[in-house]
């Protein structure tokens, strides 16, 4: 009886990213989660929905003997920016790398989930402010450096993005 019940609470779980609560949280419709590596959110940033969903998934590096470990996520929508700054917080991410960018041409590709110099967003129980940005040329491009200050009660954490 105990297998049955793990093979269907896998079956489920492997539809889950599929379910119609989740949709808005979907960037495409079909890029979608793997769900044995998902990213759970321990706690959901909207206490109304049983929101445990995000689109990210956990990546280990093929390097052998390394221990290194990366998410991979979708771009925020704007549905999503809540879930996406409780997922940075709870798995404890101190580094984001952003590989698009907000628009291209009329499309939007990512939603815009971080504030401008000297606002504060709230994202859920997060208070997130911009302490720094900077804009580098390197060979072939350029990057974009930001640094937040991300606040949750007493406790406050500096987050990079890229």
């Amino acid at each position: 009886m105990q297998r049955v019940s793990e093979d269907l609470a896998y079956e489920l779980e492997r539809y889950r990213p599929c379910e119609v609560v989740n949709s808005s949280r979907n960037r495409y419709r079909d890029i979608l989660p793997v769900s044995k590596t998902r990213v759970k959110l321990l706690h959901s940033p909207c206490p109304d929905v049983n929101r445990d969903y995000i689109n990210a998934n956990y990546v280990r590096s093929s390097l052998e003997g390394s221990r290194v470990q990366y998410i991979a996520a979708q771009a925020p929508t704007d549905e999503s920016i809540k879930e996406f700054w409780t997922m940075v917080w709870e798995q404890n991410c101190k580094v984001v790398v952003m590989l698009t960018e907000l628009k291209e041409k009329k499309k939007v590709l990512c939603s815009k989930y971080w504030p401008i110099e000297n606002e504060v967003m709230s994202a859920g129980a997060f208070s997130i402010s911009l302490a720094h940005e900077s804009d580098d040329f390197v060979s072939g491009g350029h990057v974009i450096t930001r640094q937040f200050s991300m606040v949750e009660e007493a406790v406050s954490r500096c987050i990079m993005v890229f």
